[in-house]
């Protein structure tokens, strides 16, 4: 009974989601990695469908503030060989500028986020994009964690500060 009504859920929500203006890319992610899209309230996003930037493929994106801040989510599938911890530390390397004069700061998130994002691990970065990833002065990526399910890395590219709300959470 309960495998019947997670079914239904799932299918109503796919079916709000492609009414309410989501790609259908994004709909099939969310409904994959069992997340939940948290819309900001401020602001009518612009969606945007899968791709890459240089060195973070993506599974959909979404522009905010008429394109001085860019979101873009990249998930992956839990499986047996899959440690969080490494995969961002390397991941941030990847993105994160070379120069020697500028900080990654990394944070380990607190239990309310882990609560409002619905999450087993969770952990933020903030720090300098390559100048290859766009005329963006600010990445920040905060990476959420399932234990059966995935990863969701959620990476913010701002041109100026910004202030970053959870869009993602693992369903219940």
């Amino acid at each position: 009974m309960r495998k019947y009504t997670l079914i239904l859920c799932l299918l109503i929500s796919t079916i709000s989601w492609s009414q309410s203006g989501i790609p259908k890319n994004m709909s099939n992610t969310l409904v994959a990695m069992q997340l939940e899209y948290l819309q900001p309230v401020e602001q009518a996003p612009n969606f945007i469908p899968s791709g890459e930037v240089k060195y973070f493929n993506y599974n959909f994106g979404i522009e905010l503030d008429e394109g001085n801040t860019l979101v873009l989510v990249q998930t992956r599938k839990d499986d047996s060989n899959y440690i969080p911890q490494v995969m961002i530390s390397a991941l941030i390397a990847t993105l994160a500028t070379n120069d020697q004069d500028v900080e990654i700061c990394m944070m380990q998130t607190n239990d309310n986020y882990l609560t409002e994002t619905n999450s087993d691990w969770a952990i933020e970065a903030l720090f300098t994009p390559k100048d290859n990833i766009g005329d963006y002065e600010i990445a920040y990526l905060k990476s959420i964690y399932k234990e059966g399910i995935g990863v969701a890395n959620i990476l913010y590219l701002a041109k100026s500060e910004i202030n970053v709300q959870p869009i993602l959470r693992f369903s219940n």
